[in-house]
C-alpha cells in the first residue's frame, strides 16, 4: 500500500459512521478532494482518484454485485479485464481496490466499433457504443461475455454495461464493472 493510499484509508477510517449516510459516493467524493485527490470518476456506488501509475477505487461495502465483480476477476483469466493490483476493506462501510489505469471509452470513441462484437447481452446494454454493424469476431470477448451473463443471473444482479462501465487498454477492450 502506497502512503498516499494508506493516507486516504486513514481517513475514511476515522469517519464518523453516521456520515456513512450523507450523499454516499458523493459525500465521500467530496471528502478526497479536499484532501487534494483527483477525482476522476464517480458512481451511485464509488468514486476513483488517480493515482499516476494506477487508479483506486473507493466503494460502499454493500455493493455486492462490485464485491463479486471482484471475485470473478480474480478468478477468471482474460484480457479483457481489469488488473486488480490490491483490494481491502477500508472499515465496516467502504471498500478500496487500486487498479490497472485504463482510457475511457470517451477518449478513444473511435477505437470502440472495432472493439466489440456482435455479442447480444453487450449489444443490448450497450447501444450507445456499439456499432452493430460491425464484428471483431473475438471468440475469446464472446467467451468473457457469456461467463458474465451467467455469473451475473446466477448472483442475482442486472448487466449494467455501458461506456461508462468498459474502458480500453490499448486498443483491447476492458470490462470494469458490469453488475448492478
Amino acid at each position: 500500500m502506497t502512503p498516499k493510499i494508506h493516507r486516504i484509508c486513514r481517513t475514511i477510517r476515522r469517519l464518523p459512521d453516521a456520515e456513512y449516510e450523507c450523499g454516499r459516493s458523493d459525500y465521500m467524493a467530496e471528502i478526497l478532494e479536499k484532501l487534494g485527490l483527483d477525482v476522476i470518476g464517480s458512481g451511485m456506488f464509488g468514486v476513483v482518484i488517480d493515482c499516476g501509475d494506477f487508479v483506486f477505487k473507493v466503494f460502499t461495502a454493500d455493493d455486492e454485485a462490485y464485491l463479486d465483480f471482484l471475485d470473478f476477476c480474480e478468478n477468471v483469466d482474460s484480457k479483457h479485464l481489469p488488473v486488480i493490483l490490491w483490494d481491502q476493506q477500508i472499515n465496516a462501510h467502504w471498500w478500496g481496490v487500486c487498479l490497472e489505469k485504463l482510457t475511457t471509452l470517451e477518449e478513444d470513441i473511435d477505437e470502440v466499433p472495432t472493439s466489440l462484437t456482435k455479442h447480444p447481452m453487450f449489444q443490448h446494454a450497450c447501444k450507445r457504443i456499439r456499432d452493430g454493424k460491425r464484428n471483431t469476431g473475438s471468440k475469446e470477448l464472446n467467451a468473457l461475455l457469456d461467463l458474465l451473463a451467467e455469473t451475473c443471473y446466477r448472483e442475482e444482479h442486472f448487466i449494467d454495461l455501458h461506456n461508462g462501465n468498459a474502458m480500453l487498454r490499448d486498443r483491447t477492450l476492458v470490462i470494469t464493472d458490469p453488475w448492478c
